[in-house]
Formats: C-alpha cells, sequence, structure tokens
C-alpha cells in the first residue's frame, strides 16, 4: 500500500487532470500510483515496466486508449509520473512513489540498498521540474 494525503484534491496538479479529464484524470492518476504499488519492486523502487496492453487493462474495459494517452502525456509534462511508450512497452517512474511506501517495504529498500552499496544517504528528488529550478519552493506530496 502507499500513503494517501486526504487533501490530495487541493493539488494543483490533480486539479489540472480533473480540469482536463475530469474525474478519470483523479481516477487514472491514483489507480496508476495503486498499479504501480501492487507491482512494487524495492530493487527499483517507484518504477515500472510492463506491457501496454497489460497496463490499459489495468483501467477496465471502458477507458478509452485516447484518455489513457492523454492521461499519460500531462502526467510526464508536470513531472508526477514520468512515462516512456516504446513499441508495445510502458515503462513508468515515480520517484515520490519510494518515500510514500509501508514500513516493511521501507525497511527492504533500506536492506537492499545496503547489499547493493548505493548510497544509503536520504535523497531529496523533486516532484517537478519547477522544484528543481526553485530549490527554495516547498515539496508538495502525491
Amino acid at each position: 500500500w502507499f500513503k494517501h494525503l486526504v487533501d490530495s484534491g487541493t493539488d494543483p496538479d490533480i486539479g489540472m487532470l480533473i480540469d482536463e479529464l475530469g474525474f478519470k484524470g483523479y481516477y487514472l492518476f491514483f489507480r496508476t500510483l495503486e498499479v504501480m504499488a501492487r507491482e512494487f519492486n524495492p530493487e527499483k523502487p517507484g518504477q515500472l515496466c510492463a506491457r501496454m496492453s497489460w497496463f490499459r487493462s489495468q483501467f477496465g474495459a471502458k477507458m478509452k486508449p485516447k484518455v489513457i494517452q492523454k492521461f499519460l502525456k500531462l502526467v510526464n509534462e508536470n513531472g508526477r509520473i514520468q512515462n516512456h511508450i516504446d513499441d508495445r512497452t510502458i515503462t513508468l517512474n515515480c520517484p515520490k512513489l519510494k518515500d510514500l511506501c509501508d514500513e516493511y517495504t521501507s525497511k527492504t529498500i533500506m536492506k537492499s540498498d545496503i547489499h547493493s552499496g548505493k548510497n544509503r544517504a536520504p535523497r531529496t528528488i523533486p516532484t517537478r521540474v519547477s522544484q528543481a529550478i526553485a530549490p527554495g519552493k516547498i515539496s508538495k506530496n502525491l
């Protein structure tokens, strides 16, 4: 599971998704996070690589592929969920998902980092391009 903030609906990026896609935008955002959390790999926290047909099937038969494509374009542009579609494969990356995972998964990630020799110092990963440009800006939650 992942932590879901109760005021996520007031987030400007989620508001933009709702403006562009209606409540399908809200659904697609959190459903994508659910799929990514369910398939979470401590070796590659916050990343998912899957067949595009499988990914689309996670939203139900009534969700049109064009709506999913527009959603993916919007979240890629705002930096919340970076994605790349190559042939029939989609690669998703949500660095913030690593910070939102449960305690057991966090400990598993730390163990994985220790065994792989990765830097164990906490890292701050900007969730938006604007945060990388404006370091004094307050970090946003998903």
